[in-house]
């Protein structure tokens, strides 16, 4: 097919369609209705409206270098808060490095780290501070601005704590979780946003507008390379990191029956690898709508020399996938239907035992969708 002439290298993306259907590709530009992407020297054009997401498969997340705003929807802000006095103390004005500046209801809220990589508990069941000592505050947090406010229970009465922002590293507030819609960016400086358009040309820039952007606004303009990922419907794409599982099993035999780590938490489109060490069950309670389930399952090379299991996927107590992974097979794709409420995933014991079966299941994802 005819296309546009291709003014950069775009460089290598994962392509994942209806059906949970993966294809590397070639990226050359994305319209508001259609994909274009370069194929054995030909240009090829794909519906948006087929098109779950585009991935490059090379980035890593980044480290933390600056603060980090987090909201309930998932969106993250690398930046700064914004020195204010006097202004609304249910809003934190945050700073980011090409969106400018940002003023955020704390209802949106998910976390805040005011110091690079700082570490959020994740227990409690009210709102956390924690100091750059260590030290920890619980309670119900009434301001961000500086100083923070802390409401605690000191002694059975409730009183308001001021911290000087300077001694705050990070903080976590309960929020109702949102779900996103629509379309949604990540960037290599660690930016998630959620965009109302976005378009990639072929001249190796990207060009996008968001809710933070008025109609008056030009479109941000970035650079294709600093793209990590597009979702392009976040309401048919749910990665299977993003769910806990409800039950993991191991033999009577088995002392300790650890569960499958996510191993990246905060990859592109949160479709990070997860590892598994059988033998074991893990099952998942599915949400609504759970069409299908697709990855990408090898043994670590340093796993080869002894694993040796079956993976067994079941929906419901339907068997839907079994396959032998040992050295002779170490790789499998996996893409299946599913109709049930729950999702198993088995590794039995082989013939060498239980000595060093390790699975990496990569780029694990549900479909969502109506029948």
């Amino acid at each position: 097919m005819a296309g546009p002439a291709v003014a950069v290298d775009t460089g290598d993306y994962l392509l994942i369609q209806d059906g949970l259907q993966m294809q590397h590709i070639r990226l050359v530009e994305v319209r508001d209705d259609t994909l274009v992407h370069l194929q054995d020297g030909l240009w090829m054009n794909v519906d948006l409206r087929r098109c779950i997401a585009v991935l490059d498969t090379t980035k890593k997340p980044p480290l933390a270098s600056t603060g980090l705003l987090v909201l309930a929807d998932g969106q993250r802000f690398p930046g700064a808060p914004i020195p204010e006095s006097g202004e609304d103390e249910d809003v934190l004005s945050w700073n980011h490095r090409w969106l400018g500046r940002l003023d955020v209801s704390l209802d949106d809220v998910r976390s805040v780290h005011f110091r690079p990589g700082a570490r959020i508990p994740s227990d409690g069941s009210g709102d956390v501070v924690i100091l750059g000592n260590g030290d920890r505050l619980d309670g119900l947090i009434v301001s961000l601005n500086d100083p923070l406010v802390i409401e605690q229970d000191l002694d059975g009465q409730r009183e308001l704590v001021e911290v000087p922002r300077a001694n705050v590293a990070a903080v976590r507030l309960v929020s109702v979780a949102k779900t996103p819609s629509g379309r949604r960016v990540w960037m290599d400086d660690g930016t998630v946003l959620d965009v109302s358009s976005i378009q990639v040309g072929d001249d190796g820039f990207v060009r996008l507008r968001s809710k933070w952007h008025s109609a008056a606004d030009k479109p941000v303009v970035l650079r294709l390379a600093d793209l990590d990922s597009i979702l392009l419907d976040a309401e048919r794409l749910l990665p299977l990191a993003a769910i806990t599982p409800s039950r993991v099993q191991g033999p009577a035999t088995r002392y300790l029956v650890p569960d499958p780590l996510v191993l990246e938490p905060d990859a592109s489109l949160q479709v990070s690898p997860i590892e598994i060490r059988g033998p074991l069950v893990a099952r998942y309670t599915l949400p609504d709508r759970c069409r299908r389930f697709a990855a990408e399952a090898y043994i670590p090379i340093g796993a080869q020399t002894w694993a040796d299991f079956e993976l067994i996927i079941r929906s419901d107590d339907e068997e839907v996938f079994r396959a032998r992974i040992n050295a002779d097979n170490p790789y499998v794709a996996i893409n299946v239907p599913l109709s049930g409420t729950e999702m198993t995933i088995e590794l039995t014991e082989g013939a060498n035992g239980p000595i060093r079966d390790r699975l990496i299941l990569d780029f694990p994802m549900l479909l969502l969708g109506d029948e």
